[in-house]
């Protein structure tokens, strides 16, 4: 299905990554991209584990765009998502690569 990324949004330009955008009303208006999901190996069928991964913008009333990184834990049917400037999506990811090396290879 073809997106009119600028549908409704005539002074606002679309990210060409942008795969939805905006409230029906434009009373809000933001840009997200697809979203990349993980299910975690060892999840119970009824309390499946994932984390959605999604680069957003958001225009708050009278502010300037804010760029962000959506990170979203789901388990079962209940889930939370956690808002992260790039920086801190770039800090995040420095300490889990260290993390997990600890983890599978132990203290050297």
């Amino acid at each position: 299905m073809a997106i009119d990324r600028n549908a409704g949004a005539a002074s606002v330009n679309c990210p060409a990554r942008c795969v939805m955008h905006g409230t029906p009303d434009h009373s809000v208006i933001w840009h997200v991209s697809e979203s990349v999901l993980l299910t975690l190996p060892g999840s119970e069928p009824l309390r499946r584990t994932s984390m959605q991964v999604r680069a957003a913008q958001y225009l708050p009333d009278g502010a300037t765009w804010e760029p962000a990184v959506e990170l979203a834990h789901h388990v079962g049917d209940r889930y939370r998502v956690d808002h992260l400037t790039p920086v801190g999506a770039r800090r995040v990811a420095e300490l889990l690569l260290p993390a997990a090396d600890h983890a599978e290879y132990g203290c050297s």
